[in-house]
């Protein structure tokens, strides 16, 4: 089995006792390709897309004469932000094609991201407590409003009783407020995200390259196959 496909010459030499010696007999050959890889049928080569769509290659590998094995795919030329899908590997069989698909996604990079649409993880509860925290602060304030009104039209001289519920209010108020924030910070904004890199517009090139191996284990000398992709 050739490793590699196209015309050969090679010659035998004939060393001898005959006048002519040595005679030269050249030789000649044309070796088809073991593996050839290219559009399927109904497939093409070539694909026109906008950013955010993804293309699909319709490929097919047709072995040589008595050809069977394994052949490997690898894919290069992706432009900024697509991906290329493709199979990692083709089982060859009974010398018939094997029709394959090549996808490369794009993106667009359009998705919105509104701040107030989440809530950090950290306070999956954030949310259901800010409400009877902050009405029991606006309580608080109230009462605290209230005594201070109390002890601005009370008599200089204030009873013991007055200044321990005084300083019994203000000190439950601030343990609430140390405790949880009066709801500050439970329900934070979500931090922006960076927006999506967007393909650009233009023709990539997709190069498929395949590998194989003889029968004896030499790797075959297989021609890759050139994708064309145009963004728009």
């Amino acid at each position: 089995m050739p490793l590699a496909p196209g015309a050969r010459a090679a010659t035998v030499t004939l060393t001898d006792d005959a006048i002519n010696s040595p005679q030269v007999i050249n030789l000649g050959g044309f070796a088809n390709p073991t593996l050839t890889l290219g559009a399927a049928p109904s497939g093409s080569t070539s694909a026109t897309i906008s950013a955010g769509q993804t293309a699909q290659f319709n490929l097919q590998i047709t072995p040589g004469a008595d050809y069977i094995g394994t052949v490997s795919l690898a894919y290069s030329g992706a432009p900024a932000a697509a991906t290329i899908q493709g199979p990692a590997t083709l089982q060859i069989s009974n010398g018939n094609a094997v029709p394959f698909t090549v996808a490369v996604a794009t993106s667009s990079g359009t998705s919105a991201i509104l701040p107030f649409s989440s809530i950090p993880p950290s306070t999956p509860f954030s949310v259901l407590r800010t409400a009877p925290v902050l009405t029991v602060c606006v309580i608080l304030l109230l009462l605290l409003a209230f005594g201070a009104k109390r002890i601005l039209n009370a008599p200089r001289r204030l009873s013991f009783s007055s200044a321990f519920a005084a300083t019994m209010l203000l000190t439950v108020f601030g343990a609430i407020l140390t405790a949880v924030g009066c709801g500050g910070g439970s329900a934070s904004l979500a931090s922006p995200q960076p927006p999506k890199i967007v393909t650009p517009q233009g023709q990539f090139i997709i190069m498929v390259a395949p590998s194989a191996s003889s029968a004896n284990g030499k790797p075959l000398q297989l021609q890759s196959t050139p994708l064309t992709l145009t963004v728009n």
